[in-house]
């Protein structure tokens, strides 16, 4: 038995390490259609969409890699599947990597729970995120988009994120959002706009053309917030 064992064990010992557990690489744009963890390997380009998720429970790692639209045409850079309707689908999460020039950078307006962090979404034509309830955005930026910046549904989360010199607002934030920690400057309308109640902390808002931080439907718990 020990003798089998031995065997077993060498024989997995000099399969390649790619062999036993690599996550599948995306090499084009494409439709990602089954669970799993994915690996961009390398730049794309698109006249339209680019990355389209159709499934529950995918990662998609950009490793650092971009991801450019044809600036004047339709599409977005990673979206959900046309037509999926609420909640769409869960336990996505995108990472690492830069999306720009398309109509909306990330687009899951339906989708539930998504995840984006360390991503660059800027120069797109409309929103750079737009993203449906309980999103988390982390460590992201959103620059130079001609909508808003990044985009949430309700009970949202966003940490540590920089939007500026977006058209319309760096941040928007629908009700039961936690908004902590964002820098939002030279947007030309507000820098932080919430749907109460919420909370907003330790935010820095300034150079906006319209309001630095702005609570609609009443008030948030607000703290330690500055505007400059």
């Amino acid at each position: 038995m020990r003798s089998a064992f031995r065997s077993i064990a060498a024989c997995l010992a000099v399969l390649p390490a790619f062999a036993l557990a690599a996550p599948p690489f995306v090499m084009n744009c494409q439709t990602i259609s089954q669970p799993g963890s994915y690996v961009l390997t390398r730049n794309l380009s698109a006249n339209g969409d680019c990355i389209v998720i159709a499934s529950d429970f995918v990662t998609l790692d950009l490793a650092g890699f971009v991801i450019t639209g044809s600036a004047a045409g339709p599409g977005a850079g990673i979206r959900e599947s046309a037509g999926v309707p609420f909640p769409g689908y869960r336990g996505v999460v995108i990472r690492n990597g830069n999306v720009t020039k398309f109509s909306d950078g990330i687009s899951f307006f339906n989708s539930v729970g998504v995840t984006v962090e360390n991503v660059n979404a800027s120069f797109n034509t409309n929103n750079g995120m737009l993203l449906g309830q309980r999103a988390t955005v982390r460590a992201s930026r959103a620059d130079e988009n001609g909508g808003n910046g990044i985009e949430v549904g309700i009970g949202s989360s966003l940490t540590g994120n920089t939007v500026g010199r977006n058209t319309r607002t760096g941040i928007v934030a629908d009700e039961g959002a936690i908004v902590v920690n964002n820098e939002a400057r030279n947007n030309q309308m507000d820098g932080i706009s919430m749907d109460c109640p919420g909370a907003a902390v330790a935010n820095t808002a300034g150079n906006n053309l319209g309001t630095n931080l702005t609570q609609i439907n009443g008030s948030c718990v607000s703290d330690h917030n500055s505007t400059l």
